[in-house]
C-alpha cells in the first residue's frame, strides 16, 4: 500500500447492494478492484469484502461507509485512506 494511493467507489453492475472499490496509484492507474457487498440492507447491513481481510472490518468496508456518509459513490471523488483526505473528481474534456 503506497501512501499516495487513492480509492474510488462505484455501484456494481452485479447487484444493488455491491460496490466496486478501485485502488489507484498516484498517476491514477488502476491497481486493484475489490467487491464489497452489503448484506441485510443498503447503508445499514453487514459488509463483506473480496480482499484477504474481507470477513473482518477491512479498510474497504470502512471507506464504503465514508463514501456513503458523504454521498460520494459514483461521483468521481477519490479518497486517501492513509491520509484521511478527499480528492475532487477530475474533469476531462473530450478531444475531437
Amino acid at each position: 500500500m503506497g501512501k499516495k494511493d487513492t480509492y474510488a467507489i462505484r455501484s456494481s453492475r452485479l447487484c444493488d447492494t455491491a460496490y466496486e472499490v478501485s485502488k489507484l496509484d498516484e498517476d491514477l492507474n488502476l491497481q486493484e478492484t475489490y467487491l464489497v457487498s452489503e448484506i441485510g440492507g443498503q447503508g445499514s447491513g453487514s459488509l463483506v469484502c473480496t480482499c484477504f481481510a474481507g470477513a473482518k472490518n477491512c479498510r474497504h468496508q470502512k471507506m464504503l461507509r465514508k463514501f456513503q456518509a458523504e454521498d460520494r459513490i459514483d461521483s468521481g471523488w477519490r479518497y486517501s485512506f492513509d491520509k484521511d483526505k478527499w480528492f475532487p473528481p477530475i474533469n476531462v474534456e473530450a478531444v475531437d
